[in-house]
């Protein structure tokens, strides 16, 4: 079995990046891809099976980056509000450090088609503190509703959404933006 150049997987993964995010999802090929990383069609295929392989491995890349920053704090020695302030911010640090990581959540988001079946459904964009958070409020009685999904609708998609929308408009957001934009979601879903 070959060994895998980490130099080329690194290429093919930028190339998929920049050009998912130049052309969209359904004009990324294996060819163009080769193309664009400056190597052979041959060699993609060592890397990656398809083009369902390919987007799978790097959306499961960009959601563990995103997600993965917010499992390193200890929340426990704050509020719910303090919590809830330092896993938005930090996530909305997190999105906005990486827009190629970001676009191409949202791209894949919008294609789920594109997916391999057992990663669909899996891009929430919910951390594990996000959720020991909600757990906390809940036994706090402090949470509006205890769907889940309408917590998300109203404070993680929309996040996502402002901060890849600014970026995609080459737009900036500023810190004191992020602050109002949690203030407003604490109270869309805190009592």
């Amino acid at each position: 079995m070959r060994t895998k150049d980490t130099q080329k997987v690194l290429a093919l993964q930028q190339a998929a990046f920049d050009l998912v995010a130049t052309g969209g999802i359904s004009s990324l090929s294996m060819a163009k891809l080769a193309r664009a990383a400056e190597v052979s069609v041959a060699t993609t295929y060592v890397y990656f099976e398809n083009k369902a392989d390919l987007l799978g491995s790097l959306y499961e890349e960009a959601l563990q980056y995103l997600l993965a920053a917010q499992e390193q704090i200890d929340l426990t020695q704050h509020s719910l509000d303090d919590a809830f302030k330092i896993i938005l911010e930090n996530y909305a640090k997190r999105l906005i450090e990486n827009p190629r990581y970001a676009n191409f959540i949202s791209a894949m988001n919008a294609n789920p088609e594109f997916l391999p079946v057992e990663l669909r459904g899996q891009g929430s964009l919910i951390s594990g503190d996000f959720l020991w958070m909600i757990g906390q409020a809940q036994q706090m009685g402090r949470l509006r509703t205890k769907n889940l999904d309408l917590i998300v609708a109203q404070v993680i998609q929309p996040m996502f959404w402002l901060i890849t929308e600014r970026q995609r408009n080459n737009l900036t957001i500023d810190a004191e933006e992020i602050k109002t934009f949690v203030a407003m979601g604490q109270r869309a879903i805190f009592i």
